[in-house]
């Protein structure tokens, strides 16, 4: 999609009114992303201003991506750039690294690399996620861009330390609510011989396969489709619902991350397939394993006490 609804000078500001375009050129950016940095990054989301609907915003899209290690950014400054953006070593900072994209001109995309699971990549989701369902801070935080725009024009420097004070009171009103709270859904698989299928997700930890429900999905239909995103297997017989259980997110070391709860809806599932082979990029692995080996992976204290609340069950299907 051609638009000119992108583009500011560098160092300048101008606030322009929401273009309901703004979305769509980010997930055709995203796209080109993801071609050029393959495996590289495990997700890019869409951030700052022109992520939230109705707000005003500079018209420049920002964005996150997450990788493992900051320091793996050498290794993609030529693929950005074949994207046309351009690295800056004074923007390599010690928790993110900045490339803007197009020329100095007209910057229509800012990138920043941060590690997955860290405030880099927690902080401006929900920051967004905040203004998308706060209408009158929102609108606040609306009326102070457009009037530091006015008195800063030239100077985005300037605009930008004016904010600081409203966005660290907007994070803190954030903070202080109830954990979000999101549907996933998920699958226990057995196969002929008895044995369980297990993911392995960013090359860190094992796990049941399971996602986020998505629009219009009931949890069974997600739970279907995250196995086969998962582990290629569609051949799947219903056997039973296992019931579901909550608990935060968390990092590759087990820590919580509670700002987001997870409401998990579990499924039993028998296949006759046994080739496993993840098209989810973030699905690093996939084996079958004894079901009593499940539990000693798990990382999470709430995936073990789920996992052995089920055991019974899925050991009643295996001597069937």
């Amino acid at each position: 999609m051609e638009s000119h609804s992108l583009g500011l000078k560098r160092g300048t500001v101008q606030v322009v009114p929401y273009d309901p375009e703004w979305p769509q050129l980010f997930q055709e950016e995203k796209t080109r992303l993801e071609v050029a940095l393959g495996n590289a990054t495990h997700d890019i989301e869409h951030v700052g201003s022109t992520s939230i609907p109705g707000l005003a915003a500079k018209p420049i899209i920002d964005m996150i991506a997450s990788v493992d290690d900051l320091k793996d950014y050498k290794k993609l400054i030529t693929s950005l750039e074949s994207l046309d953006y351009e690295f800056m070593p004074e923007r390599v900072f010690e928790d993110r690294v900045f490339f803007p994209k197009g020329p100095r001109e007209n910057r229509t995309h800012h990138l920043s690399l941060v590690v997955k699971n860290s405030p880099g990549w927690h902080d401006p989701i929900q920051f967004r996620d905040y203004l998308i369902s706060h209408e009158d801070a929102r609108s606040a935080y609306q009326t102070l861009k457009q009037k530091l725009a006015a008195k800063y024009p030239s100077d985005r420097s300037r605009y930008t330390q004016a904010k600081e004070a409203a966005m660290a009171s907007i994070m803190r009103d954030a903070n202080n609510e109830q954990p979000n709270k999101t549907q996933s859904a998920g699958g226990v698989v057995l196969n002929s011989y008895g044995q369980v299928l297990i993911v392995q997700e960013y090359g860190y930890f094992w796990g049941l396969p399971r996602g986020h429900i998505e629009r219009g999905e009931s949890p069974e239909e997600a739970a279907r489709r995250e196995i086969h995103e998962e582990a290629d297997i569609s051949q799947l017989e219903y056997v039973a619902d296992l019931g579901a259980y909550e608990r935060s997110t968390f990092d590759k070391n087990g820590q919580d991350n509670n700002r987001e709860i997870k409401h998990m809806t579990f499924f039993l599932f028998k296949t006759k397939e046994i080739i496993l082979t993840p098209q989810d990029k973030n699905i690093t692995d996939a084996r079958w394993i004894d079901p009593e080996q499940m539990s000693s992976l798990l990382i999470h204290v709430k995936d073990k006490e789920f996992y052995a609340s089920i055991l019974p069950t899925i050991r009643g299907v295996c001597t069937r």
